[in-house]
């Protein structure tokens, strides 16, 4: 069993005080995160799963609306999602999530570093707005036959339409 947590930082214009609520139905609002995915996957503690050659591709996903069905559970996976999770190419993947924007279902489509090994942190920038509030990500676990880790429709607004406060 591979371990790994998932930590949003808010950050930017919109969101410098926040103990203040940004009201978000008036207007398109903005706001900034720092999304880090971090892993320990070491041998040590997976004597069993752990692979030599252990690490993360490219972290590859995008901002879009709430609810969306791109990464649904239970579904066929695209050609981009494939590729990613059996050789680690983003390409196909990247060129899906942007047809999803030109088609009005995201705001844009993020890369990321990869990570060299099982243990540590991938981080990556992102914007959300009140049209585009959740955020999907993915990497692949490698050396395997299809295994990737996802973040997959994490809504950064809450239910009164106000930003998540930042999480430290």
């Amino acid at each position: 069993m591979l371990f790994f947590s998932i930590l949003f930082i808010s950050c930017g214009e919109d969101s410098k005080n926040m103990d203040e609520i940004i009201p978000l139905k008036t207007e398109n609002k903005t706001a900034s995160y720092t999304v880090s995915l971090s892993f320990d996957w070491n041998i040590n503690d997976f004597p069993t799963d752990y692979s030599a050659g252990a690490h993360f591709s490219q972290l590859v996903g995008w901002v879009h609306q709430k609810e969306n069905t791109f990464f649904t559970s239970g579904k066929i996976a695209t050609t981009g999602i494939e590729q990613m999770a059996e050789t680690g190419a983003t390409s196909e993947l990247i060129k899906e999530l942007d047809a999803e924007i030109s088609n009005g279902k995201g705001l844009k489509s993020y890369t990321g570093s990869g990570l060299g090994s099982g243990v540590g942190t991938i981080s990556i920038d992102v914007d959300v707005s009140s049209q585009f509030p959740a955020v999907s990500l993915v990497t692949m676990i490698a050396p395997s036959p299809d295994w990737y880790v996802a973040c997959v429709d994490v809504n950064l607004i809450d239910e009164n339409d106000v930003f998540l406060p930042n999480k430290t």
